[in-house]
């Protein structure tokens, strides 16, 4: 199995957040696809700007994501989310097909409160 790495610099599961896949959303989903909207009717954030407080979560399955079909359940990683906003960039890029936010827009460190989750998007000094 290929380990890609992780962009997510850690988060606290403090609930489980699951959303039924809609036809909108049923086809393949990158690892860290970010979701929002309600759990009925879920949403991908594709850039920055969609991303508000009615995020749900984020699809945790790495690293080669998951293909899912309409009428499916899936659970989010919810809680507090914390992304090093590069690494989540760099992964973005390299996959192809990705359903990843597009971040490349933040340039300082970015907290938004959702409906399930805290996100925090940092950037990291190397």
């Amino acid at each position: 199995m290929q380990f890609l790495g992780n962009f997510c610099l850690g988060f606290n599961q403090t609930q489980r957040q699951t959303i039924n896949i809609t036809s909108d959303i049923a086809k393949k989903l990158s690892n860290g696809t970010m979701i929002k909207g309600i759990p009925e009717e879920p949403e991908i954030c594709e850039n920055f700007e969609d991303i508000d407080n009615t995020l749900l979560g984020m699809i945790m399955i790495q690293p080669q994501g998951t293909t899912l079909t309409n009428g499916q359940k899936i659970d989010l990683v919810c809680g507090t989310i914390r992304i090093d906003v590069k690494a989540y960039e760099n992964e973005r890029i390299n996959e192809i097909g990705s359903t990843k936010c597009n971040l490349s827009t933040i340039n300082s460190n970015v907290a938004i409160t959702g409906n399930g989750c805290m996100l925090e998007i940092v950037q990291v000094v190397r």
